[in-house]
């Protein structure tokens, strides 16, 4: 049986300095997190006070997915409502909210925390916050599977629409820095590779995409960046056969791979190794993580984004995304392909 073809219809990015997504093929990004709030305000308007900073690079990266891909940025304006799905991809996500009310009750009692905060506390209220502000009552989850998050999600969303469960997605990928992500995230590396061990900063940023189905694609009369393909998941160590498998559902030769971070030594290792495997024809490699930083679990939609955009771009045809593998024995890919030519 064919299986419904998946699309990419929109894509969103909210990085500091930069919310293009040309801006990921350039020179590395600043380190910095610094970002003018006039800026979220005039996009979002109300509602923000608050919300707690990963939800706020959340929203504001499906705000830009909605709006490339020519859907309403309003709950009161969103048809379907439930046929419209959200997953957010976040290993950390609201970490500083937790520490804080979980520290206010420490020292003191439940009573002294903020009513305000409690719900800022929920792990799902990244997720859940993307679909009251925008009208979608369909499916609503929350990844929070390391470096591979980001790729379950993608491909746990596009399985939902390809079942007939929901006909959009807003799929986001953010990771926010502060005192206790940093924390966390420098105890996780060391904890994996050694006390030794180089801790790249985290990202602060989200990326944003908009999945959809053939049907509502062709109602709606929208070109598409590209199409969703198949997944797989296996320890680092098989990497190179996983990522054979899936190129072998590629007409032709893979065009381009977007690896995992090439910053860890060990990984960059079996990175090299798996590319080797393309004797005769290897693929063109992409370090989304040399240009952004390490982005855990904003990883493999940022890939999807930037492995779009790409496509989009240029005469390729076929991308295989790559996340994890660092600080877990696990890797996830999936493959991205051009959509037929009658959508161009």
């Amino acid at each position: 049986m064919k299986t419904r073809p998946v699309f990419i219809t929109g894509v969103g990015l909210d990085l500091p300095d930069t919310s293009s997504p040309e801006s990921l093929t350039g020179p590395a990004l600043s380190t910095s997190i610094e970002r003018d709030p006039g800026v979220l305000r005039r996009k979002l308007g109300r509602g923000l006070t608050f919300k707690d900073h990963a939800t706020r690079l959340a929203l504001s990266a499906a705000h830009d997915a909605l709006v490339d891909a020519g859907l309403p940025v309003h709950a009161s304006e969103q048809r379907d409502q439930p046929r419209i799905g959200v997953a957010a991809s976040s290993n950390f996500g609201n970490l500083d909210t937790v520490c804080r009310v979980a520290g206010t009750i420490g020292n003191g009692h439940v009573r002294d925390t903020s009513p305000l905060d409690l719900p800022n506390a929920s792990s799902n209220v990244i997720a859940s916050s993307i679909a009251l502000r925008f009208g979608c009552k369909g499916l609503n989850l929350m990844f929070c599977s390391g470096g591979c998050s980001g790729v379950h999600a993608v491909h746990v969303l596009a399985n939902a629409i390809r079942a007939g469960r929901i006909d959009r997605a807003i799929v986001v990928g953010v990771e926010v820095r502060n005192e206790f992500t940093s924390s966390l995230w420098a105890r996780t590396v060391r904890a994996w590779l050694g006390a030794d061990a180089l801790v790249p900063p985290l990202v602060d940023g989200a990326a944003a995409l908009l999945l959809e189905s053939e049907t509502s694609a062709r109602a709606r009369g929208v070109r598409p960046y590209a199409v969703v393909g198949p997944s797989a998941s296996a320890p680092a160590s098989s990497l190179a056969a996983t990522l054979s498998a899936l190129a072998h559902s590629v007409p032709g030769a893979l065009d381009v791979w977007f690896t995992p971070n090439l910053h860890y030594p060990a990984l960059a290792d079996r990175v090299e190794a798996a590319w080797s495997t393309w004797a005769r024809r290897p693929p063109a490699r992409e370090d989304i993580a040399a240009i952004v930083g390490e982005s855990y679990g904003v990883s493999g939609v940022l890939q999807c984004l930037r492995a779009s955009t790409r496509l989009r771009a240029s005469k390729e045809a076929s991308a295989i995304v790559t996340s994890g593998g660092a600080c877990s024995e696990a890797t996830a890919s999936l493959l991205i392909t051009r959509p037929p030519t009658e959508w161009s």
